[in-house]
């Protein structure tokens, strides 16, 4: 990009042409970023005309995260500065100057870091990556401003290699073309191919994500993109090396010391910074199956300050057996917009209105949880049921991983591994509408709402007795509030 142009007024001409334009274009791929990381503070004036057109417009924006270099100038360092500092990898990635570059911290854009392939080694080179899906050397990493999750996911964009110890080398060799993605080349410039594997970066896994988002559209073309949003989100899975962290920080595992407890939360934490969500899923975003299935809100769903939605999904019995014990995986991901004012440095009046969600908890009845989220009452008390066992909760100090904030960004998920026996026969979720700037009674924020129920060991399907006892409530509230007109027409 030229110096001489303005990043925020070319995004906007460039999203206005062609959204405006005969194809009508919602899905953005944005692969650039500036060469340093973001600042914290105030959000950058490119970061925020991604969020005014997003509130706007019914568009998503894919960003990267952006890349470290190989080498770097002080206070942009490289990898190989960090190595040679005496940082290794993966924890030199947690550094402020491995933070995400402007403008992947805007709220509204879904940021996309990059994750190897796999572990490489020939003659004197190897790659960072030491198993499958670990987090790429250049990946730049979260957390966002205002400690926002970011990036919120993560697809293969290769790794680098490095050579030596002492003055350790980083490059990306021929003979490693295995850690880097295939990619179309251009042909300019001749002799070369026209697909080749060459090249490293996060800008080449932002467009596998935005190819997820243009299946989703495809198959719910008059969906907004914020649900796109929460469907890419909610495919996401972490992988194996990650998830055997949360896997030993199970509540119920009594034989882990604190210190070791600690050490575990700490490189859960890191992962998180590293992965967001995870690795988003084509097949797990656009389609259910026997063993998983999602709940979506359909359609523009408005909520102003201090108003509250409640949604409720009815859990069927052959789900709640006492004799049998199923891991149940509950995801909830909440995607929202509002209009933003970027002269605010605080989070909750940088939005007009802000939203977030909360769960009713095990064993709480219906009524009890009404009550609670109507008020916006502080769920961290176990009073009127136990809470569902989430890996970030609404209170950061809650969770299974520490000092993270689930409801800070406009998407906002948070996932739980429960027994089947333990599931109440009701599971609801309250979206809750807060004032941000704006004091107009009218000020609304739109957003999109996605819940999942998964049995992971598959032992018994799933999907047909949920679809049943989904079709059981409607009938039976539509029959509700037939007699409740009926009684209105007699008085």
């Amino acid at each position: 990009m030229p110096v001489e142009l303005f990043p925020p007024v070319a995004l906007r001409a460039t999203i206005e042409r062609y959204h405006r334009g005969r194809r009508k274009t919602r899905i953005f791929n944005h692969s650039i970023n500036a060469y340093g990381f973001c600042r914290t503070r105030y959000m950058s004036a490119w970061a925020a005309e991604i969020d005014v057109i997003s509130a706007q417009l019914d568009v998503l924006v894919i960003q990267s995260s952006g890349n470290l270099p190989d080498n770097g100038v002080g206070p942009y360092l490289g990898t190989a500065d960090h190595l040679s500092a005496g940082r290794v990898y993966p924890d030199y990635l947690q550094q402020n100057s491995c933070r995400i570059a402007n403008p992947a911290q805007s709220l509204q854009a879904l940021t996309v870091g990059s994750i190897a392939y796999g572990p490489f080694e020939q003659e004197a080179w190897r790659s960072f990556a030491s198993e499958p899906n670990q987090p790429s050397a250049f990946s730049r990493t979260g957390f966002g401003i205002w400690g926002v999750i970011k990036p919120e996911v993560v697809e293969y964009g290769g790794d680098c290699l490095i050579s030596g110890t002492t003055e350790p080398m980083v490059d990306t060799p021929q003979l490693g073309r295995s850690c880097y993605p295939e990619l179309v080349r251009s042909t300019m410039f001749p002799p070369g191919p026209a697909v080749d594997r060459d090249e490293v970066g996060t800008s080449f896994a932002a467009p596998k994500v935005a190819h997820i988002a243009a299946m989703l559209q495809q198959i719910l073309p008059d969906e907004s993109s914020l649900l796109y949003r929460a469907l890419i989100v909610q495919s996401a899975n972490w992988p194996d090396w990650a998830a055997r962290l949360l896997s030993q920080l199970s509540e119920d595992d009594v034989d882990i010391d604190q210190e070791t407890r600690q050490r575990l939360r700490a490189q859960a934490r890191a992962a998180l910074r590293c992965l967001g969500f995870g690795i988003p899923d084509e097949s797990r975003a656009t389609a259910n199956d026997d063993y998983r299935t999602t709940y979506i809100t359909d359609g523009e769903r408005f909520i102003k300050a201090r108003e509250c939605h409640i949604y409720q999904v009815p859990i069927p019995s052959e789900l709640r057996g006492q004799a049998d014990e199923y891991d149940i995986k509950i995801e909830v991901t909440l995607s929202y917009v509002a209009q933003p004012r970027r002269t605010r440095r605080n989070l909750r009046r940088y939005l007009s209105t802000w939203v977030d969600w909360k769960s009713s908890k095990l064993g709480e009845p219906l009524d009890v949880f009404r009550r609670r989220a109507i008020r916006d009452e502080d769920t961290g008390s176990r009073e009127g049921g136990e809470v569902f066992p989430w890996v970030l909760h609404e209170l950061p100090q809650a969770g299974i991983i520490r000092d993270a904030k689930r409801n800070a960004g406009t998407v906002q998920k948070d996932w739980a591994v429960t027994k089947s026996n333990r599931l109440p026969d009701h599971f609801c979720i309250a979206v809750v509408g807060h004032e941000g700037w704006s004091k107009d009674p009218d000020s609304a924020a739109s957003y999109a709402l996605a819940v999942s129920f998964e049995i992971l060991g598959q032992e018994i399907p799933i999907y047909e007795p949920m679809l049943i006892a989904l079709e059981e409530l409607q009938a039976e509230v539509e029959e509700e509030v037939q007699a409740e007109v009926a009684i209105d027409i007699e008085e």
